[in-house]
């Protein structure tokens, strides 16, 4: 088995609990988001952004813990960002 942490040593407390501490991590999601940012929007036909990219991101954004606070700051009652409660028992 590999270890994606193997040979990488830390040797401050702080670049041991960076969001990303291990270099292929970060080299991934730098990737990932030079993809997302600089092809994506440049190769997507008009049918991939209305049909797909852009519900994909309505709808997580939708779910992300930080659209209750945007709702509860603009608009208390925006149905979309309600937060999502368990059904009350019996």
């Amino acid at each position: 088995m590999f270890y994606r942490e193997n040979g990488q040593f830390k040797t401050t407390y702080r670049s041991d609990q960076q969001i990303f501490p291990i270099l292929q991590d970060r080299i991934a999601i730098l990737a990932l988001l030079v993809l997302a940012f600089a092809v994506v929007p440049f190769a997507a036909s008009s049918y991939q952004f209305s049909a797909i990219l852009i519900p994909v991101v309505i709808l997580s954004l939708v779910h992300h813990p930080f659209c209750n606070f945007i709702a509860r700051g603009l608009r208390p009652q925006l149905p979309a960002c309600r937060p999502l409660r368990a059904a009350p028992s019996a």
